[in-house]
């Protein structure tokens, strides 16, 4: 936290995004670094809780293929609408663990796919996702009702 404090003190740096999942973390750089600090959450499945905590948004993967749901769930917090922001985030947490469920970017490549956005494919180093976890983007799409 020292090293975030005397990062905000820097003209260029306005922020920082936190994808430790650690709600405690938005309270202690808000002390380091100051009320103006911009506090982005970088883990889709706790981006409501560190808005609670004092986060401002997310960098999200989820939001690339559930774009209008994950900006909901932002607007609902933002428009003091706790009830909806929650159901939005209870109905998003079957993708934002499918997103997760291998090594980024194989399991957002293969939702993209089925969303017509491009191929599958990743390229060298990274490779695509086993058959389950295929399954289980595919699932979760379907559950959160991106797919039919």
């Amino acid at each position: 936290m020292e090293t975030v404090g005397r990062l905000a003190k820097l003209p260029r740096v306005v922020g920082i995004k936190d994808a430790t999942a650690d709600l405690n973390r938005p309270a202690l750089i808000r002390l380091a670094a100051g009320p103006d600090f911009c506090l982005l959450s970088g883990e889709d499945g706790t981006a409501l809780p560190f808005l609670a905590a004092g986060g401002v948004g997310c960098i999200s993967v989820t939001a690339n293929i559930a774009p209008r749901l994950c900006a909901d769930m932002q607007r609902a917090w933002r428009d003091g609408d706790i009830k909806k922001a929650q159901d939005l985030h209870v109905r998003l947490a079957p993708l934002h663990a499918a997103m997760f469920c291998e090594a980024s970017p194989g399991p957002v490549k293969h939702a993209a796919s089925l969303l017509g956005k491009c191929a599958a494919d990743c390229r060298a180093p990274l490779y695509g996702i086993a058959e389950a976890s295929r399954k289980k983007v595919e699932d979760a799409l379907r559950q959160v009702g991106v797919i039919g």
